[in-house]
């Protein structure tokens, strides 16, 4: 077993490695050792988990100075370089299918995008409106009704498909009812509730 150092163990070596500086031929042999080393996917894997929780202490004002020093007047690798077509070609087909997984969907037509499923319609006059959209499912609802939702109503799709807002698969619940409904393990199957006769 690994034993921990005490307190005063580490004041002492502390002390002793008081104003002491690695001299550059040892710099170097530890640089020449390092170089072209690549790390084992265990070691990396270990690394992770050791600073998993942890943050990194804030840079102290005399830290950022020498960085800021350090920085002064150097220009990156790219400066003055352009990418040529073949390898613009190989980035953008690499990047593809990265940000197009199901939670993160997201299609645009115009006025009308596709996020999470559902289509928001841009609508930044409407009481309702979440960053200048309104789900389309709302629009067709309040269509239907000649009113505004009120706080507390929403909108199920009655097949699971949340594109779908045809007014056949729309259904209009009260948010406690909703949830009630959602926890039923035999759910009891619906119709539209969108009729002139239901209001």
């Amino acid at each position: 077993m690994r034993k921990f150092l005490s307190e005063k163990h580490k004041q002492k070596i502390s002390e002793t490695l008081k104003g002491h500086k690695t001299p550059e031929e040892t710099k170097k042999k530890i640089s020449n050792t390092l170089t072209g080393r690549k790390l084992s996917e265990e070691h990396i894997r270990k690394m992770g988990e050791s600073r998993k929780g942890k943050k990194r202490p804030p840079f102290s004002k005399e830290w950022k100075k020498k960085i800021s020093k350090s920085k002064k007047g150097h220009k990156s690798g790219m400066t003055g370089k352009y990418h040529s077509q073949e390898s613009r070609k190989k980035m953008s087909e690499s990047h593809k299918g990265l940000h197009n997984s199901p939670a993160t969907e997201f299609k645009s037509k115009g006025y009308k995008i596709k996020k999470q499923g559902y289509w928001w319609i841009h609508k930044p006059n409407h009481p309702n409106k979440r960053s200048g959209r309104v789900k389309q499912s709302h629009l067709v609802v309040e269509k239907i009704l000649g009113r505004y939702l009120i706080k507390g109503e929403c909108i199920h799709h009655i097949n699971g498909i949340k594109d779908d807002d045809r007014p056949k698969n729309l259904y209009l619940f009260i948010k406690k009812e909703h949830d009630r409904y959602e926890g039923l393990l035999l759910k009891p199957r619906l119709k539209s509730n969108l009729t002139s006769s239901s209001f």
